[in-house]
């Protein structure tokens, strides 16, 4: 790929907007995707910052990269970026950016005002927080003008796929061979924990690592944990009274201090067998995929990229977010399971080296740059249905219909359980194959919005699904004429009162999912039922089990089979009742 774009005559400009770069940026995402980018991807690329004091980087591992300083004309990060766009946006091919902030949209509507065919590239550096932002429509609009929009984790990926009008991409972030080495072999690896960071921030919470050690080093006697980065002053005093306690661990807990040498933190990764990282948030951290690379177990508190990294936990495990006895154990677990560290050091590089290497990533990130067929809008976004979907709901709410009370609440306190994604994995639609009889044509009385049946639609199912909530059918039948024809085909949504209207056809079977538990007198509903569903037919009625005593809409609490059976069994025969403790629901299978 790099030799075909090198023969290109006139290199683009590929410029990182970051003012606050200073030597150690270099080396993780904010210096690395533009250094990539130049050296193999045929870019005239460089950062644009403040000059943050010395860059010794630039003398060894990134020889001859480029940063542009800035001038502080106001001190302020964003108003002396714009001072920048201002004079250099025309000269800008592909101008990229960090973070989901005002400072990036308001750098973004600058660039495209000044230069409309220039390309943004916004790197989202995200974490939990990201699932709390509002989504304006004029947020919208700023990020539609961006050409890739990138997020570190799957999780948050998956996230922002069903959420955005936009397209976002995942693209973790790697690590780069600066120089020549050979791969890890585990002989050379001795017993070492190690942790690398800037020691001492609240955010990596280093203290519980050193907590952790403490519980475990009588079970681990041969073993000694290595803190490696600069330490901050306000943590001294907490590393100063633990070897006050703890006198006998200051020679197995090793302080070195910040390593600035790539070689020389390599070789650490190197010797080391285990990496740990205890942080309290993260959006994705260079350092597992260093400790990756060499062939360390990994160990990570719960954070968005710990499933990604240790590729659900098959290289590695986690634990929970300040669980000191939780990690002590893990420590203990595996400082004596050898085979597994053993088999670990060789196929974890061969992950890393398939999924995390920059150059391999950055050929991604350079495909959809350049990719002219590719579209940042994001026509599957929930977050366009889910506006539609709050218009049905505002507008019927002036009725006072009180059937459709459910859907304002819920657009109130649940609004998730509105968007067709949240039901896509929902038990209910596995539970008609232990229920062969609700086949052929089916009722699904009380369909609510009707999420649950287009999903089974999807499979092949025919149902028809009724409600006396007008808002509920409305939302139903939205999301129906979303469908391909043939889902449509299999799918009707009608505002039916059973115990009054009449059907044209009858139905082979039907069912009904947290229907009854609101019903106070249900003889009149099976009453009506009878003249919906063919003789001998299957109803298959699934209720909560003992919960929701706070919900004044439910007038019936079920706390076992038999409560429900005798419930039903007056009106209908139930030929059996189940319950389904892990999702906290009773089913009945009756016979009309």
């Amino acid at each position: 790929m790099s030799e075909v774009l090198n023969k290109a005559t006139k290199k683009e400009t590929f410029v990182t907007l970051f003012p606050e770069t200073d030597n150690s940026h270099l080396t993780k995402d904010v210096g690395m995707i533009a250094y990539v980018m130049g050296k193999h991807y045929n870019y005239d690329s460089k950062i644009v910052a403040y000059n943050n004091g010395s860059y010794p980087y630039l003398e060894k591992e990134l020889l001859g990269f480029n940063i542009e300083f800035i001038e502080r004309v106001k001190g302020d990060p964003e108003v002396d970026g714009m001072y920048y766009l201002i004079d250099n946006a025309e000269k800008i091919d592909v101008l990229h950016l960090f973070h989901l902030n005002d400072r990036s949209l308001n750098w973004i509507k600058l660039f495209k005002k000044l230069n409309p065919q220039g390309k943004v590239y916004l790197k989202l550096d995200a974490n939990m927080y990201i699932t709390y932002e509002e989504f304006s429509d004029s947020k919208i609009d700023i990020l539609k003008k961006c050409s890739l929009i990138t997020v570190e984790t799957k999780y948050l990926y998956d996230f922002l796929k069903r959420v955005l009008e936009v397209k976002v991409e995942y693209i973790p972030n790697g690590f780069y061979n600066f120089f020549e080495s050979q791969k890890v072999q585990y002989e050379e690896k001795e017993n070492f924990i190690i942790t690398v960071g800037r020691i001492g921030l609240y955010l990596k919470a280093n203290e519980i690592l050193m907590e952790a050690f403490k519980l475990a080093e009588d079970k681990i006697k041969d073993w000694k944990l290595k803190i490696i980065g600069p330490v901050l002053n306000t943590f001294n005093p907490y590393i100063d009274q633990f070897f006050l306690d703890n006198p006998n661990l200051k020679d197995r807990i090793i302080f070195t201090g910040e390593i600035v040498s790539k070689k020389e933190l390599e070789e650490e990764y190197r010797k080391a067998k285990i990496f740990c990282l205890t942080s309290r948030s993260e959006s994705f951290g260079i350092v597992y995929v260093e400790a990756a690379k060499n062939g360390c177990f990994l160990l990570s508190s719960n954070v968005l990229p710990a499933l990604d990294v240790t590729d659900n936990k098959k290289y590695g495990d986690i634990f929970g977010v300040d669980q000191i006895e939780e990690l002590s154990k893990l420590i203990v677990k595996y400082t004596q399971d050898e085979e597994r560290l053993k088999n670990n050091c060789e196929e974890i590089q061969k992950f890393a080296y398939s999924n995390f290497n920059w150059i391999d990533i950055c050929n991604k990130i350079y495909n959809y740059i350049n990719d002219e067929n590719y579209s940042i809008i994001n026509e599957n976004c929930t977050n366009k249905e889910f506006k539609e979907v709050r218009r049905i709901i505002e507008s019927g709410a002036s009725k006072n219909n009180i059937n459709d009370r459910g859907f304002i609440d819920r657009l109130k306190y649940n609004p998730e359980a509105l968007k067709m994604s949240f039901w896509e994995n929902h038990f209910e639609l596995s539970c008609f194959d232990k229920y062969p009889e609700i086949s052929g044509k089916i009722l699904d009385f009380g369909c609510g919005s009707g999420n649950l049946d287009i999903y089974l639609a999807r499979k092949g199912m025919f149902i028809h699904g009724i409600d006396l909530s007008e808002i509920g059918i409305n939302i139903a039948n939205y999301y129906k004429h979303k469908e391909v024809d043939e889902v449509k085909k299999r799918l009707c949504f009608t505002l039916n009162d059973v115990t009054k209207d009449v059907p044209k056809d009858l139905y082979d079977s039907a069912w009904s999912t947290n229907v009854f538990e609101h019903i106070l007198y249900p003889g009149p509903i099976f009453e009506g039922l009878r003249k919906w569903i063919k003789p001998g037919g299957y109803i298959l009625i699934s209720v909560p089990l003992g919960y929701a005593y706070n919900d004044s809409n439910h007038v019936h609490h079920f706390m076992n089979n038999d409560e429900l059976k005798v419930h039903l069994e007056k009106y209908i025969d139930v030929i059996k009742v189940d319950s389904d403790l892990n999702n906290k629901v009773i089913r009945a299978l009756c016979r009309f």
